[in-house]
């Protein structure tokens, strides 16, 4: 979540953080494929 003034408003309004969101996707897709590759090099 990202915090956001509005200046009309003076109020802070909390909106989603894409960026952020498609970074915890990424890191868990390379823990997937990191203990994908550690599988595939044991079984040599």
């Amino acid at each position: 979540m990202v915090a956001v003034r509005n200046p009309d408003t003076d109020t802070v309004e909390s909106l989603p953080d894409p960026v952020w969101e498609k970074l915890e996707s990424l890191e868990g897709r390379i823990a997937e494929i990191e203990k994908r590759l550690a599988i595939a090099e044991e079984q040599g």
